[in-house]
This record gives C-alpha cells, sequence and structure tokens, in this order.
C-alpha cells in the first residue's frame, strides 16, 4: 500500500509525515527493522472516500492537467536545499547535528512549507518571498514532532522512516533540539524574509501566527488532552493536534501574499479541515494495515483517533465530510484561476493518496505498476534464499539493497542480526547512521571495520563486542585512552586490532594505563597495529605495560614511537635480586613481523632487535629526522653488519623519509651493503630508501647474493647508473616487484637490461626523469605488468603508443609530471584496446592537458574507478560534464564507476562543475579533491548534500597509501563475494581464476 507510513510511531503531533519515501534515493545507511514488514499488497493503494470528485466552476479536464507531484517534489528540493543552509553545523555541534537530524530527515515530504508556498503564490505572492516562512514552518513542525515521540509524552520509537530523534541522541539531547528550533524559525523569518516583497507588519502577523498555533491554545492543547483524555475529547485533539498546523501553514502563505481578511478566514477553514482529513485517512490506513495483526510494536491510545472512537465506516465519512467542507472553501478562490489549482489537489491527495513521493509513476486508485509486480515476484520467493543471496554482499551494497523493497528490507533486518562481518570503510557513518545496524543484537559478530572520523567515545559500546575476533578501527581521532582500555576490558577473544589516529584532535589524550589495560585484557592478540603517536608515554612504564602483552603476539605494527623506547622495550633485563646471570627472556619474543616508525634509526637499535627478535622474518623501519643525525643516533656500515643475526628474515625495509628536512644514511656505503649481503642470502623483498652514498656495486652484491629474491625497492638512489643492471641476465633472479624512485642517472638501458626479468607485475619508476620513449618500447614485452607508474618521466604522446600491447592487463598507470604529454596520449594509449582492466589512472600535473582529452577518455568507455587530475590548468567543466555523462557499457549508469576524482587546482573548474558533482552523478564517488579556497561555499554545500563523500580542499592527496616504506598501493576492492558464490568457486588451488585475482590484489 503506498500511502502506508513506515514509522512505527504512535500520535503524530502535526500535519504531514505519514508516507517515509523520500523524493532522493535513500542514503547507504538506514534504519532497518527487526520485524519483517507485512505483505502490503493485500491491501489496497488509497481510500476513496466517494466515487466522483468534481471541482465547481472548473472543468474536470483542467483539473487533470495539474501534476501535483511534480509541484510538491520540485518545491521539496528547493525546500531542502533552503533548510539545510539555514541549520549549518556550529557550536555546540551535537545540538545542531540533532536539528539537523529530524529537519532534514530524508522520509519528511515538506507539506506544511509546500501548502504555505502555494497558498502565498494564489494570491500573487513571490515564492522567494514565502521561502524563509516555509522554512520556519518545518522548523516548528520538525520541533513539535521531536517533543512528541519523547518517552513521556507518545514513546514513540521512529519518525519518517528512521528512529526518533531521542532514540538518537538521548531524551535531554532531543528536548533542547527541539527547544532551539522553535525559536530558529521566528529568527530566520525576520532575518531571511525580503522586506521589499513583504512589509514588516505582514512578518509580524506571520510570526504571531505560528506562536498561536503551537501555543497553549493550539497544537500544545491538543497533546495535553491527548495525554489526559476525556469525554468526547477526539474532536477536539484532532483539531488541536493536526489541524493547527495545516490552518496555520496555509493563513502564512496568504499573509505574506497581502490576502483579505475574508481570504484568510477561507484559508484558516481550508487548512484545519485538510489538516484533520490527513490525520483521519491516515488512521483508517493503519487500521487496515494492523487488522488483525498483534505485537506489532505500535502504541495506539485508545479513544484518541476517529478510527477508535466511531469505527473505520464512520471515520471515512468523516474525511468525505472534511473534503467537501475544503473544496467548499476554494470556491471563494475560482476568480484566481488555475492558480487554486495546488490547493485542490492538496484536498485530493490527503484523500486519495494517488501517488507516493519514492514511485517513478502515479498509479491513481489502484494497485499495481512495475514496481509492485516485482515486489510480488519477490514475495515468492523463499525468504532463505534471499537470505543467503544478500548475505554475500558487503554492508554498504546491503544496505543500498534494503532501499529498494519491503521484502529486501525485511532481508537485511534479518541478516544483521547474524552477519559475521561488518565493513564499513568507504563511508565514514555519524553515530546516527551506525546506531541502527549495530544495535541489533548480534552474537556472531566476529570482524568488524569502519571509518571513524565521524565518532567519538559516545560510539564505544556500538563498537566494542565481546564475541569480536577481528576490530579494525581508522581515523580516531575524536577518541580517548578509554577506546583502549575499553577493548581490554570487553574483548578478550580479539586476535586482530587496528586503530588508526587515535586522540589526535586537541584535548583527546590516551595514557599508558590504557595500553597496559588493552593489552592485559587481549590475551589472544595475534596481530596489533597502533598507527598513532605512542611517544609521550613514559619510557619506564611504556616497557613495563608491553610485559602484559599476549605470548600469541607474531605482528606489531607502530606508527610512532622513539628508537630509545623501543630499545628500552625489547632490552632484556636483570631482575632486582637476580645477578646479571639470570636475565629474563625478552619480552615480544614470539614476534615476527615488526614495523615501526621512529625518530631516529640507529645501531643501537637494530642490534636489540635483531638480537631479542629470535623468530623475525619481517622488518620493516623508517624514520623522518628533524636534524641530521649525529653518529650515536644514526645507522652506520656496523649497524646494518647486525642485521638478520638468527638468519631468518625474509623481508627488509630502512627509509629514512626527507619528510622535515633533506637527509640521507650518509654513514653508510657500499661496505655496508657487502656486510649486510653476508648474512641476507635468503632474503626476499627488500626496501632501501635515502642510501645516498651506495653505488651500482652495492646493489649489485645484494642482487647476486640473494638468489630469492623478488621484491627491490630503492629510493634516492642519487649514484645508481645504468650498471646497475648491466649483468642481471646472468643472475637467477626472476624479480615480479621493482620500484627505483628518484634515481636520476638511469635511462632506457638500464630498463632494457631490467626487462630481461618477464615475470614483473610491478614496475615504479617515479622521477626517473631521463627516460624515455625508448624504455617504454622495452616495457611493452613484460606480459603480466599490472602496475606501471611514470611519474616526471621524458616520454611522448607517440611513446605511450607503444604500450598497446600491454595496457589491456594494466590495472595502474601513472603518467603524473610529464610534460610532453597532450591531449593526443589518450587515444595514442587506449584507442583500438578493448577488454581493458585499468582502475587507476593519474594524468595530474599535465599542463598540455585539456577538455579534449578527457572527452577522448569518455568517447573511449574507458572504466576506471580513480582519475586524478589535480594541477592541470586546462581542464575545466566541460570534463566533469563528460565524465559524469559516462556510461562504460549501455546497461550502466552515467559516470557509475568513478570511486576517486582528483581536481585539486583544475585551473577552470567553476559553479558549473559543482552543480554535476552533486547526485545523481557519480554515485559510487567516494574521495573528492577540490580547491577548497576557490569554492569554500560550493564545497561546503557539496559536503553536506554528500556526507559520504570524502571532499580534500587542502591540496592532501586522495586515499592516498603511497608510503615510501611499503610499495606503491590503493585500497583495491576485495574480490566480490557474491559473484565468487553464483559462479561456484571455492577459492580452492585448482580455482585459477580465484588464484590470479589474489595475485592483483596483492599487487596494491
Amino acid at each position: 500500500m503506498q500511502a502506508l507510513r513506515s514509522e512505527g510511531s504512535g500520535k503524530r503531533m502535526a500535519f504531514s509525515t505519514v508516507i517515509s519515501f523520500s523524493v532522493a534515493a535513500p542514503p547507504p545507511t538506514i534504519y532497518l527493522p527487526r520485524n519483517r514488514l507485512p505483505n502490503l499488497r493485500l491491501f489496497p493503494s488509497s481510500i476513496r472516500c466517494c466515487s466522483s470528485i468534481s471541482v465547481r466552476n472548473q472543468s474536470k479536464q483542467t483539473q487533470q492537467q495539474f501534476d501535483l507531484k511534480t509541484y510538491w517534489t520540485t518545491l521539496i528540493g528547493e525546500i531542502n536545499q533552503k533548510l539545510d543552509e539555514a541549520i549549518p553545523v556550529k557550536y555546540p555541534e551535537q545540538i545542531y547535528e540533532a536539528m539537523r537530524y529530524s529537519v532534514l530527515a530524508k522520509g519528511a515530504k515538506r507539506a506544511p512549507p509546500v501548502m504555505c508556498v502555494a497558498a502565498c503564490e494564489l494570491f500573487g505572492g513571490n515564492r522567494l518571498a514565502a521561502f524563509p516562512t516555509a522554512c520556519a514552518l518545518e522548523m516548528v513542525h520538525a520541533a513539535s514532532l521531536i517533543h512528541d515521540d519523547i518517552p513521556c509524552m507518545d514513546d514513540a520509537t521512529s519518525r519518517r522512516g528512521q528512529p526518533s530523534n531521542h532514540t538518537i541522541y538521548g531524551v535531554d539531547m532531543a528536548i533542547l533540539a527541539g527547544d532551539a528550533l522553535f525559536p530558529l524559525g521566528y529568527q530566520h523569518i525576520v532575518s531571511h524574509t525580503p522586506t521589499e516583497l513583504v512589509p514588516e507588519p505582514r512578518m509580524l502577523r506571520v510570526i504571531a501566527e505560528i506562536a498561536r498555533a503551537v501555543g497553549s491554545k493550539g497544537m500544545a492543547a491538543g497533546q495535553f488532552l491527548d495525554l489526559e483524555g476525556g469525554p468526547n475529547s477526539v474532536d477536539f485533539i484532532q483539531e488541536k493536534k493536526f489541524g493547527e498546523m495545516g490552518e496555520c501553514s496555509a493563513v502564512c502563505g496568504g499573509l505574506l501574499a497581502g490576502a483579505s481578511d475574508d481570504e484568510l478566514h477561507r484559508l484558516r477553514r481550508y487548512g484545519r479541515a485538510v489538516g484533520v482529513l490527513y490525520e483521519v485517512v491516515d488512521e483508517v490506513l493503519e487500521a487496515k494495515m494492523t487488522k488483525g495483526e498483534e505485537g506489532n510494536g505500535k502504541r495506539k491510545k485508545e479513544g484518541k483517533n476517529y478510527v477508535a472512537v466511531y469505527g473505520i465506516e464512520k471515520a471515512m465519512e468523516v474525511a468525505e465530510e472534511l473534503r467537501a467542507k475544503a473544496k467548499k472553501e476554494l470556491d471563494g478562490f475560482m476568480k484566481y484561476g488555475e492558480k487554486v489549482l495546488p490547493l485542490h489537489s492538496f484536498v485530493d491527495y490527503a484523500a486519495d493518496r494517488g501517488f507516493s513521493f519514492g514511485d517513478s509513476t502515479n498509479h491513481p486508485g489502484g494497485g499495481g505498476g512495475r514496481g509492485g509486480e516485482e515486489e510480488e515476484g519477490l514475495d515468492q520467493l523463499p525468504a532463505a534464499l534471499l537470505c543467503t543471496i544478500i548475505s554475500k554482499l558487503d554492508v554498504a551494497s546491503i544496505c543500498s539493497c534494503a532501499a529498494t523493497c519491503k521484502i529486501f528490507r525485511s532481508c537485511a533486518s534479518h541478516i544483521l542480526t547474524f552477519l559475521p562481518n561488518f565493513h564499513l570503510l568507504d563511508a565514514a557513518p555519524s553515530i546516527g547512521s551506525l546506531t541502527p545496524l549495530l544495535t541489533l543484537h548480534n552474537p556472531f559478530l566476529t570482524s568488524l571495520k569502519a571509518d571513524c572520523s565521524r565518532l567519538d567515545d559516545s560510539a564505544i559500546p556500538l563498537l566494542i563486542r565481546p564475541s569480536l575476533h577481528e576490530l579494525s578501527l581508522h581515523n580516531c581521532t575524536d577518541f580517548t585512552g578509554k577506546l583502549l582500555s575499553d577493548i581490554g576490558a570487553k574483548c578478550s577473544r580479539l586476535r586482530y586490532l587496528y586503530l588508526g589516529s587515535v586522540a589526535e584532535k586537541r584535548a583527546r589524550a590516551v595514557h599508558v594505563s590504557d595500553l597496559e589495560e588493552l593489552l592485559t585484557g587481549c590475551q589472544q592478540l595475534e596481530a596489533l597495529s597502533l598507527m598513532f603517536d605512542v611517544s609521550s608515554f613514559l619510557r619506564h612504564n611504556f616497557a613495563r605495560a608491553w610485559s602484559s602483552a599476549s605470548e600469541k603476539l607474531t605482528s606489531l605494527q607502530v606508527g610512532y614511537v622513539s628508537s630509545v623506547m623501543v630499545t628500552e622495550m625489547l632490552r632484556p633485563n636483570a631482575g632486582p635480586h637476580q645477578s646479571s646471570i639470570f636475565v629474563r627472556p625478552s619480552i615480544l619474543s614470539g614476534i615476527l613481523k615488526l614495523c615501526l616508525s621512529v625518530d631516529y634509526i640507529t645501531d643501537t637499535m637494530v642490534g636489540t632487535i635483531s638480537s631479542n627478535l629470535l623468530s623475525l622474518t619481517h622488518l620493516d623501519l623508517q624514520d623522518a629526522p628533524l636534524i641530521e643525525p649525529y653518529l650515536t643516533i644514526d645507522l652506520t656500515n656496523s649497524g646494518l653488519q647486525l642485521i638478520n643475526q638468527h638468519g631468518k628474515l625474509r623481508h627488509l625495509s630502512l627509509v629514512r623519509r626527507q619528510e622535515f628536512c633533506i637527509t640521507y644514511f650518509r654513514r653508510v656505503n657500499d661496505l655496508g651493503m657487502l656486510l649486510m649481503a653476508d648474512k641476507c642470502a635468503s632474503m626476499e623483498s627488500i626496501c632501501l630508501g635515502g642510501f645516498c652514498r651506495v653505488t651500482d656495486s652495492g646493489i649489485k652484491t645484494i642482487l647476486h647474493s640473494c638468489s630469492s629474491l623478488y621484491k627491490l625497492r630503492v629510493f634516492y638512489g642519487t649514484h645508481l647508473t645504468d650498471l646497475l643492471f648491466h649483468d642481471i641476465s646472468a643472475t637467477s633472479l626472476s624479480l615480479t616487484h621493482v620500484s627505483l624512485r628518484w634515481c636520476y642517472l638511469l635511462t632506457n638501458h638500464a630498463i632494457k637490461n631490467l626487462v630481461s626479468n618477464t615475470h614483473l607485475k610491478l614496475l615504479d619508476l617515479r622521477d626517473c626523469r631521463n627516460l624515455g620513449d625508448g624504455a617504454l618500447r622495452a616495457i611493452n614485452t613484460l606480459p603480466v605488468l599490472k602496475i606501471l607508474l611514470l611519474d616526471g618521466s621524458d616520454i611522448t604522446d607517440l611513446g605511450l603508443s607503444y604500450l598497446r600491447g600491454v595496457v589491456s592487463s594494466v590495472l595502474s598507470l601513472s603518467l603524473r609530471g610529464c610534460k610532453r604529454l597532450t591531449d593526443k596520449c589518450i587515444p595514442a594509449l587506449f584507442e583500438g584496446s578493448s577488454r581493458l582492466q585499468l582502475q587507476h589512472l593519474d594524468l595530474s600535473n599535465l599542463p598540455n592537458l585539456t577538455d579534449s582529452g578527457i572527452l577522448s577518455l569518455a568517447r573511449l568507455r574507458v572504466s576506471i574507478a580513480e582519475l586524478r587530475l589535480r594541477q592541470c590548468p586546462q581542464i575545466g567543466d566541460t570534463s566533469v560534464m563528460a565524465l559524469a555523462s559516462m556510461k562504460v557499457n549501455e546497461n550502466s549508469r552515467h559516470g557509475c564507476n568513478l570511486r576517486l576524482l582528483d581536481l585539486y587546482n583544475c585551473g577552470r573548474i567553476t559553479e558549473l562543475a559543482f552543480r554535476w558533482l552533486n547526485k545523481p552523478y557519480f554515485p559510487k564517488l567516494r574521495w573528492l579533491g577540490v580547491a577548497g579556497c576557490v569554492h569554500r561555499d560550493l564545497v561546503d554545500n557539496l559536503t553536506r548534500n554528500r556526507p559520504f563523500l570524502h571532499v580534500a580542499s587542502h591540496a592532501e592527496e586522495l586515499d592516498q597509501s603511497d608510503n615510501l616504506h611499503s610499495f606503491y598501493m590503493h585500497d583495491y576492492d576485495e574480490v566480490d563475494e557474491l559473484e565468487e558464490w553464483l559462479q561456484g568457486g571455492d577459492g580452492g588451488p585448482d580455482d585459477v581464476d580465484m588464484m590470479d585475482a589474489e595475485d592483483d590484489a596483492e599487487l596494491f
């Protein structure tokens, strides 16, 4: 039934909010009720209170030509935008968020403001003059609903298709939000109504009318009698609670346009009749839906509505009388011609509910329509089958699926009670969005991953579950150390833990006692990643805390810690009453993988790690010195000689980043490489960054000594030349990953020798500026190449055409800063290529790339997920329009595949482009880069309209995982579980396609 409300509220306090469908598509995160919704096909889609409708003195044909749905939905879009601008988030943020939560609810139909605008336009008023009052009416209406829902009133748990305000923010905050909305509405009228269109006396009368409607003689009186009860009180309650808002809305519109007193009286009677009519029909529809059902969770007060007092048949008669009364009042406005049609149509809609705001077509008076047929077909399928299929999706897809129909919504609600994995990293949900999804009791939840950038300590009860084995919380900037201590207290089964950016906001702190509680409570931990600064902990307490760590811990990653703290943490100490002969074993002795970011990589720290971690197989160290290190706090040849003392190391990464100053490992030369190579014959992966004094001889020593090596990364190899790979074909190496960044002396000859390793999958040659087209011709011989990074090289459009042989298999291609490339590089690369697998394309900082090049990209239908165009001065609005309109194939949506779009500092982006960046274009977009200083207001508006879009406006790189201590990689989508399941793949060793997919994922 189209007209049934989805909210499970009790009494509503005013006119509207019956249908919870929204004009725009619902957001990815929605409210999923526990109980399965009834099969709504059993009920009629509308209540016909009479067999015929006529408007006196007006032809039926003229009335039928008026499209109320289009008129209404158009106004909703404009009003929603005005409301969004009227309630920005300010201090105190939580009150404003609670206000916005109810006012901007997607299920609101904006009946009071729409009626106000229609009444204003009836008398020749300007729509712009009516918008401030229309917004104020919606604020006041939302405030009344918030107060109506709290436990001491009607105790409703949902409203407008989402949890009620007090359910999300608490009763105290809900009361404050409602209290704040009333005066905000009055203030908005005064500050935003144009005085040249509305004289101040009219404005004062509008404010007085709203105050009367919500005051002690208006809706408050109706609510009072609704609570207290009384004989024959139903008429009074209905007129006050529901008629007052309709009356006020119509009268305010007339006041704004200067209607006469007689016309205002007619509007008053009309609005009251429509408001009560709306509620009576609602009660009839709800009674028919719930007839014969028990325990549906809806609390109705006996004797407080027409159906309960008179029965359904009598209530329908009352509805017909109200419709006739409203139509009679409109007879006095026939002199205004077609301007009265919207008010006429409101009456018919209130009685018949001839359309739904979520439908694409209008089916008046009857059931059916394509959507109903599809839902009817779904209803014939076993629920267990639907749940099995939907359970293969990720959380975001489950929520999107639930928004399509009631059957999927019921399945999603059921699935969330047993879903083992809850992974939501693409979007950053608020506490209001997350609560409906995670409050459901789910004892089977074992893995939870979330972006917490919009959460704080209040979300801890939602996130921390005793059943968890894996917990990954990113961007926890607004959390405190309570997060760590609560995890230790409640998650004793936890095996894998990742915490990112904890307490990075001002006034947030993590204490060493919180860390100690975490380590003491989680004795099953196998992998721990603390990706935040722990250097502020007291050194002796920090070492003591780790003594209680799980003996099963094999992997440890720390965002930032001082080298002295690492040394003291790992170095074994003699007991207080023991001689130096009795030394307790080192803590963390079972560690296999250690990844640390420190202030300085020193000989002492390297030696302590190598000597005390007996089983270490993976060592990843990086530093970023504030000053040039002196001898005692630097790495030397002697330190390299201490690496791999127990011979088990397989992966080594030593990187000095130039984040604060230009500095290198100046005390290491080729001799250090020779000393290290003697103990690293079994090494499989080596990354060396910042060894500026190491030459070809040093790196070649490693290549010839490490026969199992397949990953080689060298950064800032300022002395490396073409001789590095001169005799690589004479070795037994089979390199698959090679990264040579900032190696300025390498030329095409080095690459021609390197490609003798035909199994190369990743080739990173960024900032090797002497590479040209000859290198591309050599690269074209690599049959399994997946990632190619050529930033800053001296290649041309013609040279890119040499890559056509391999481009079909490449997943990621970066051409950033290749200054000689023009628009012709796009067809040169992609023209004639079919079945492209390309997902990531970087065309940033190309001064000669224009909109024509992006038009070529759209014309060739290159299906990319990430496109970077930052710092391209000739890229403008046309490129955005082309990408928004691009279809990968005939069955896809416009701009459907783009997940990331970086337009930072593109010289010709204007306001027009931002219109195309709004919904419904780019439906999958999660990351957007723009120049915020130029388009601050537009950026803020876009952020409000697309809350799950990460908008970067301060030149930061988007979704950047390119750290020097690890391979260049982007977050690559996991293999789709649903697709795998449908294809019957079990992921076994015989599944060759799945193995290939896993290999591709490893690259990223």
